[in-house]
């Protein structure tokens, strides 16, 4: 019971910390003007990357993706999140 509690309470800080990511800004540049870009651009159109060529950015962007099927999976007790 008391390894459920710790892992509901880890599942729910994870997300939390994630959605409040997602309102923030990723990057800032300072090229022929200063442009921002969400992270929640990012999040959409980072597993994208690899047709431009950013296979890097891909698996980078493809963590968060992959992060939250994990959490899901492990909400619903199904064994092979764990693996």
């Amino acid at each position: 019971m008391k390894l459920k509690i710790i892992n509901t309470l880890t599942i729910i800080i994870i997300l939390a910390f994630f959605f409040i990511s997602l309102d923030k800004n990723a990057l800032t540049v300072d090229y022929q003007g200063i442009k921002t870009i969400s992270s929640l651009d990012y999040f959409f159109m980072g597993s994208t990357a690899f047709l431009g060529g950013g296979i890097l950015e891909e698996l980078l962007w493809l963590a968060n993706a992959l992060s939250l099927i994990s959490i899901f999976l492990s909400m619903m007790d199904v064994k092979r999140s764990f693996k």
